[in-house]
C-alpha cells in the first residue's frame, strides 16, 4: 500500500494515539448524542487495575439524569481474549418496584499497554474497530426498555450491527479525521522524547494529521466498482493470496484453488453468528441509509444524533426494529444508498458519480 497508494499505514498510525483517539471519541458521542462522560477514580471495583471506569450521564439540557457504567478494559495480558467486542455487566431495565436498574457495559481489546518510552499507537483500522464496538456501548447505556432481555443491542440479528456499522463512516469523514488526529509527539512532553529519540533529526511532524494522509484514508475506503459479472467469475483464492502478498508481504505455501482455502478460515461461523452472520452485510444497507439520510450533508448534527438516540438506540429490542428505523427516516428504508457506497447502481452496473463522504 505504501508504494501502490502513497499511504503509510505506521506513519498514519502517529497520529492515533490511544488515549487521545479514546477521549476524541468519547466527545464525539458526547456532542452527537447529549452525553456526559465522567471518568471514576480511586474508587472504582474493577478486576484489573488497566481498567478505567466511567460514569455516562445525560448532558445536563437533556435533563442531566445517570444512564450507567463504561468499563475500558483495553490492554493485553495473560489469559485475556485476542479481540475487540463490547458486552454487558449488567443490563437495564425496569425494576418491579418502579425504579431503573442502571446498565454497565465494557469495550474489551487486546492493545499494547503505552509507557513513556512507547506509546501505543493506533492503525486506522484499529480506529474503525474501536468505533464499532464503542457503538454497541452507547447502544446498551442510552437504552430504556422495561425488560433486560430487549436491552440496548439485544435486538434482532438482521439489525444487531446496524447503529455501530453507521458509527463507523465517522472514521472516514474528513473534517472528523483532522478533529480526531493529533500527532503523538504532541500529547506530552514524555512523548515528544520518545517521539525525538526515533526521529533521528527529522523536522517534527504537523500536530494534526495532514489533508494528504486522510485523502489517501478516504480513497483507501473498503468499496469495490467492479461488476457482478467480474465479481461472480473472481478466483477467491487466488484474490487472497494476492492481498496477503501486498498486505503482509509473505506467501502461503500451497497457493492452488483447490487446496488452499485460508480466507474461509473464519471462527464467526461456527460460534455465536452462526448461519446468521449474513447480518454484518444487511445491517450494513440499514446503516449506509441512516447514514446517508440524516448525517452525509452534518455529521455533527445534534439534533439527528438525538433524533437517532431516541427513535433507535433507546428502543432497543423492545419493538419491532424496522418499526424504529422507519420512525427515524420518517419512510420505509431504500437499498440505493447501500449500492451507491459500493460503487453500483441497483442493477449491479458501476455507479458513475461515487463521492466518499
Amino acid at each position: 500500500m505504501k508504494q501502490n497508494y502513497s499511504y503509510d499505514r505506521a506513519k498514519v498510525a502517529e497520529y492515533f494515539s490511544l488515549e487521545a483517539t479514546i477521549n476524541g471519541m468519547l466527545k464525539n458521542f458526547e456532542n452527537l448524542f447529549g452525553l456526559d462522560f465522567e471518568e471514576v477514580t480511586g474508587r472504582a471495583n474493577v478486576w484489573h487495575e488497566d481498567v478505567q471506569v466511567y460514569s455516562v450521564w445525560d448532558a445536563e439540557e437533556q435533563g442531566g439524569g445517570f444512564l450507567g457504567y463504561l468499563y475500558l478494559d483495553l490492554y493485553a495480558r495473560e489469559g485475556k481474549g485476542e479481540s475487540a467486542f463490547n458486552f454487558n455487566l449488567q443490563p437495564g431495565f425496569l425494576k418491579q418496584e418502579g425504579t431503573r436498574q442502571f446498565c454497565s457495559t465494557v469495550l474489551s481489546c487486546s492493545l499494547p499497554k503505552p509507557s513513556s518510552k512507547s506509546p501505543c499507537l493506533l492503525y486506522h483500522w484499529n480506529v474503525v474497530i474501536l468505533f464499532h464496538e464503542l457503538g454497541h456501548g452507547i447502544h446498551n447505556l442510552v437504552s430504556k426498555t422495561l425488560y433486560a432481555r430487549f436491552h440496548g443491542t439485544a435486538v434482532a440479528v438482521d439489525f444487531g450491527e446496524a447503529p455501530s456499522q453507521m458509527l463507523e463512516q465517522w472514521c472516514y469523514i474528513p473534517t472528523f479525521l483532522k478533529s480526531l488526529g493529533q500527532h503523538y509527539s504532541y500529547d506530552s512532553p514524555e512523548s515528544f522524547n520518545s517521539w525525538e529519540a526515533k526521529a533521528n533529526g527529522a523536522p517534527r511532524p504537523p500536530i494534526q494529521l495532514p489533508d494528504e494522509m486522510i485523502q489517501n484514508i478516504v480513497r483507501l475506503r473498503p468499496t469495490s466498482s467492479a461488476s457482478s459479472e467480474a465479481i461472480k467469475d473472481m478466483d477467491l483464492a487466488q484474490e487472497y493470496h494476492k492481498l496477503i502478498r501486498e498486505i503482509k508481504m509473505f506467501d502461503i505455501p500451497d497457493q492452488s484453488s483447490e487446496w488452499s482455502r485460508s480466507f474461509s478460515t473464519f471462527p464467526h461461523f461456527v460460534h455465536e453468528y452462526d448461519a446468521g452472520y449474513y447480518s454484518y452485510l444487511f445491517s450494513q444497507a440499514y446503516s449506509t441509509e441512516i447514514f446517508y439520510t440524516a448525517f452525509r450533508s452534518d455529521p455533527m448534527s445534534r439534533k439527528q444524533g438525538l433524533r437517532f438516540r431516541q427513535c433507535v438506540l433507546e428502543r432497543g429490542g423492545s419493538q419491532d426494529e424496522m418499526k424504529s428505523l422507519t420512525d427515524f427516516l420518517g419512510r420505509a428504508p431504500t437499498i440505493e444508498p447501500f449500492y451507491e457506497s459500493l460503487g453500483l447502481n441497483r442493477d449491479g452496473s458501476e455507479y458513475k458519480d461515487l463521492t466518499l463522504t
